[in-house]
C-alpha cells in the first residue's frame, strides 16, 4: 500500500481526531502536508487547524495558517481561522492586519464577541482611536439583547471607556464606565479607572 500511504495517513489522522486524540492526529496531518503533491493536503491542513485549535497549540496553528488559503477553508470553520489568524497577527504587533482579520468573523459566530473586542484593541494599538470606538460600539449594540450584564456588552463598554480616556475625552469616558452594571465582575475596575478620568 505504499502508493496509498498519504490516504492512509489522512484516514489515521481523521480517526485519531474523532477519538479526541488531537496531538497524535496533528502529526499525521503534518506528515501529509510535508509530503505535498497529493490530493489530501488541503483536507489535512483543514483538520490540522481544527486539531491545533482544540489543543490551543499556537505552534501547530501558526504552521497551518502559513500554509492554508482561508477562502478555500470550509465556511463552518472559517470564523475560527480568521479569529486565530487575528490573534497571531496581534501577537506579532501587526495590529492593522489583526483588526482586518478579526473584522471578518461573522456576526452569528460563537467567537464574534471576542473577535470584535480584540478588533477594537488592535485598532487602539494601531492608534486608530475613532475606528476602535466604532468596533466597541458595534460590540455593545450586537450584545444589547443579551442583557445589561452580558460579558460581551460589558467588555465593549470597558473598551470604549478606555479608548475615550486615551483620547482625553474624560466626561465621555466616565459616562461609559457608569454604564457597566454593579453585578458585573468588572464593576470595581470601573470605579478605579473612572476615578482617574475624574481626576483629569
Amino acid at each position: 500500500y505504499y502508493d496509498k500511504r498519504m490516504q492512509i495517513k489522512y484516514i489515521l489522522g481523521m480517526t485519531l481526531h474523532q477519538m479526541k486524540l488531537n496531538q497524535v492526529a496533528a502529526f499525521q496531518f503534518i506528515g501529509v502536508v510535508k509530503e505535498g503533491q497529493n490530493k489530501y493536503v488541503h483536507q489535512s491542513l483543514e483538520k490540522l487547524s481544527l486539531a491545533a485549535d482544540a489543543l490551543g497549540d499556537d505552534t501547530l496553528l501558526n504552521y497551518a495558517i502559513t500554509k492554508v488559503n482561508v477562502d478555500e477553508f470550509p465556511k463552518t470553520h472559517r470564523d475560527m481561522l480568521y479569529y486565530r489568524i487575528g490573534e497571531f497577527q496581534a501577537r506579532n504587533q501587526k495590529f492593522e492586519e489583526a483588526a482586518y482579520s478579526f473584522a471578518k468573523v461573522e456576526h452569528g459566530s460563537s467567537v464574534f464577541p471576542t473577535a470584535k473586542y480584540k478588533q477594537g484593541l488592535a485598532l487602539a494599538e494601531a492608534k486608530q482611536l475613532d475606528r476602535s470606538l466604532v468596533a466597541f460600539e458595534e460590540l455593545i449594540q450586537a450584545r444589547t439583547k443579551a442583557g445589561v450584564s452580558d460579558p460581551g456588552r460589558v467588555a465593549g463598554l470597558m473598551g470604549k471607556a478606555r479608548v475615550l480616556y486615551q483620547n482625553k475625552k474624560w466626561d465621555q469616558a466616565i459616562a461609559s464606565y457608569r454604564e457597566v452594571p454593579r453585578d458585573s465582575e468588572f464593576w470595581h475596575d470601573t470605579l478605579f479607572e473612572s476615578s482617574w478620568a475624574m481626576l483629569r
